[in-house]
């Protein structure tokens, strides 16, 4: 995959901190694009978000402890995903970021509609908060490359007239393949 010089620009901002953002560990599993394995990617858009765009992920910092990618860190071109244990994804686009705050014991983003979110990540508050802005400045020279809304992602459920055409497609390719791997690819219709 080659990048483009946003990407470029954004991923050596990410390596400038990475040190200082894993909190001076090495137990932390991190990835940077182009070199994001295929297995991770598949598990980022399974624990993450189905939509999301792997030609605009930069890195993932992996938190857990048997680098499973539940949870951790996403930055991607046009903003970041965390995910904590036992929570739902969140995406914080860099163009909804009003104010970063940083407490002695907490981190709050402060987006343009009102709402607050409160990452409670393994990384430094104080270091991603530096990653985001820079991020963010060269995010504005270049322009929004998606419209995702940010916000805790929520899974889409297929409407019930694709899954009754995937369901369709699904079984009749395998009645075609003599009944090959039809217990393997069930969709069910309801």
């Amino acid at each position: 995959m080659s990048m483009s010089t946003e990407m470029e620009q954004m991923l050596s901002v990410i390596k400038k901190y990475d040190f200082e953002f894993r909190n001076k560990n090495d137990l932390y599993k991190r990835y940077f694009a182009p070199d994001i394995p295929e297995k991770v990617m598949r598990k980022l858009m399974k624990e993450f978000d189905s939509h999301l765009s792997i030609n605009s992920v930069l890195a993932f910092y992996d938190d857990t402890l048997l680098n499973s990618c539940k949870t951790g860190v996403i930055f991607t071109v046009d903003g970041v995903y965390y995910r904590e244990v036992l929570s739902k994804p969140v995406y914080l686009g860099y163009s909804d970021i009003r104010q970063c705050l940083v407490s002695t014991t907490s981190m709050y983003i402060l987006l343009n509609d009102g709402s607050t979110h409160c990452p409670n990540v393994c990384f430094s508050t104080s270091i991603l908060i530096k990653m985001m802005a820079e991020l963010a400045d060269i995010h504005n020279v270049y322009g929004n490359t998606s419209q995702k809304a940010s916000g805790t992602v929520i899974k889409e459920k297929l409407a019930p007239e694709i899954a009754l055409k995937c369901h369709a497609i699904i079984h009749s390719f395998a009645a075609g393949c003599g009944g090959v791997g039809t217990g393997l690819a069930q969709i069910s219709k309801a």
